[in-house]
């Protein structure tokens, strides 16, 4: 049996993909800054948001911590798709969530599966350096 972890080559799930998930972490830390380096992360799974007839799979809250600064939640949506099938992704939207009082949904980022908005979590915490992380699931 051969184990398969997340290596900087991606993953063995034909659908995620790496680039996406490294631009998206990426576009989070530009836009956040530096002041965020070395803190912390509270990752917690939802029931995800529904609009009109779209159901996705899933949704994530990342929520970046640092003492001395504002949270920075930030939303994944995962698994949605057209009435035609078609996956759907989306970068991170920095001036929309900040203008929305940085409403974790209002970032609009759309990973294509779970595996694809785990790596965007875990891409960016290695970009930011966090150094703690709490996970849980629901409210």
């Amino acid at each position: 049996m051969t184990k398969i972890h997340y290596g900087h080559n991606g993953t063995a799930c034909p659908i995620s993909k790496h680039l996406f998930a490294q631009c998206v972490a990426n576009n989070i830390v530009e836009n956040l800054g530096p002041s965020y380096m070395g803190g912390t992360a509270c990752i917690s799974g939802y029931t995800p948001p529904q609009e009109d007839l779209i159901f996705p799979d899933g949704f994530i809250e990342f929520c970046i911590q640092k003492s001395g600064l504002d949270d920075a939640p930030i939303g994944i949506e995962f698994g949605t798709t057209t009435k035609e099938g078609r996956i759907l992704t989306c970068d991170f939207d920095y001036v929309v969530w900040h203008d929305s009082g940085r409403s974790p949904i209002a970032g609009r980022i759309v990973a294509a599966n779970f595996d694809e908005a785990w790596r965007i979590v875990c891409l960016t915490s290695k970009l930011l350096q966090l150094q703690d992380f709490a996970i849980g699931y629901g409210a």
